[in-house]
């Protein structure tokens, strides 16, 4: 892996742990483990701190990472497991079997676990849930709304359409996660 790319992988990492800049003193600073940049910007500083971090040659500092990772429900009843599956080889599944992530290319485990958190994160910011409607308590992604038309006040006047939980048919319940 190039730097570059490592740099990339750290910071979404580290983003993915929630990890973000803090002003003081004038300046933004990141830290983690004797590992700390300052910068006069908040992006600047998580660059900075990406490109010294150590996701990418200590357990240490990955393993958190995994264990984030199996914290992790969504759809109210999908987990993860990372699994270590002998030599090199590192699988990330969920609870009903399905194989998200595989990789067995690396020459090491600590390599093979770091590609498959990345690619997990990957994954994960493209299909984590991002609205749940309060009054039925799905969770979804805006794709999955339903569109509805608005008959209220506006009948036989222009047609009013809005996306709606699809359980609920509405969208007073909906929020933003």
């Amino acid at each position: 892996m190039k730097t570059k790319e490592i740099t990339e992988n750290n910071k979404l990492i580290a983003e993915f742990m929630g990890m973000k800049p803090s002003k003081i003193f004038g300046k933004y600073s990141i830290s983690k483990d004797h590992c700390t940049c300052n910068e006069d910007t908040p992006d600047k500083a998580m660059n900075g701190f990406a490109s010294i971090a150590k996701y990418n040659t200590s357990w240490d500092w990955l393993m958190p990472v995994v264990e984030e990772i199996e914290k992790l429900i969504f759809d109210d009843d999908i987990y993860y497991e990372v699994r270590q599956l002998g030599g090199t080889i590192v699988s990330i599944m969920n609870n009903d079997g399905d194989e998200l992530i595989y990789i067995d290319n690396e020459d090491s485990r600590l390599k093979s676990a770091y590609r498959a958190v990345v690619e997990f994160i990957k994954w994960y910011n493209e299909e984590r849930p991002t609205v749940r409607c309060n009054n039925c308590y799905w969770v979804g992604r805006e794709d999955d709304l339903q569109i509805f038309v608005d008959m209220g006040e506006n009948i036989g006047k222009e047609i009013n359409y809005y996306k709606g939980c699809p359980n609920c048919k509405t969208d007073d319940y909906l929020m933003d996660i």
